[in-house]
């Protein structure tokens, strides 16, 4: 929280005495659903942001909420991020309900890339797979959690 928040956090904030406030935690799992009422979410654990990354589709509505895992950017580069070719293939589970959704919701977007097209998962999959060849080397940028590399390919762009 110190690294992703240094200047919100007050300096008297003590993660135990935070931690004591959350309410009791339940462990979701691949599969689980969230029974909103009149919604329901299934859990799809894609871990690669980080080792808990996960997606919570709505088949209803034909929407793939991603948060982190999946953006434009994604973010692949911090220290809990699992290594690229992990990513790589834990994206795949995502072809098994690519007929179950026609947009994804990341979770940081401007306001023209809210909702995007499933095709970006693809050129996210496809780019990926040049980046793991050799194809496609990054051009070094700098951002509040560190430097890395970005790669531009369709109309997504990754931090890794």
């Amino acid at each position: 929280m110190r690294n992703a928040l240094p200047k919100s956090l007050p300096e008297n904030f003590h993660e135990d005495t935070w931690a004591a406030t959350v309410p009791a935690i339940m462990s979701i799992g691949d599969g689980h659903i969230f029974d909103l009422g009149d919604r329901r979410l299934q859990v799809i654990c894609i871990p690669g942001h980080t080792p808990g990354s996960v997606c919570l589709l709505d088949s209803e509505d034909r929407l793939l909420f991603t948060g982190d895992t999946i953006g434009n950017p994604t973010w692949l580069h911090l220290d809990e991020s699992l290594p690229l070719s992990h990513f790589h293939e834990n994206l795949k589970r995502l072809r098994s309900v690519m007929d179950d959704f026609d947009h994804f919701l990341p979770a940081h977007a401007d306001l023209q890339a809210l909702s995007l097209p499933k095709e970006g998962i693809d050129e996210l999959m496809d780019g990926i797979e040049r980046i793991l060849e050799g194809k496609i080397v990054g051009r070094e940028e700098k951002t509040f959690a560190g430097d890395r590399l970005r790669c531009d390919f369709g109309s997504m762009g990754h931090r890794l």
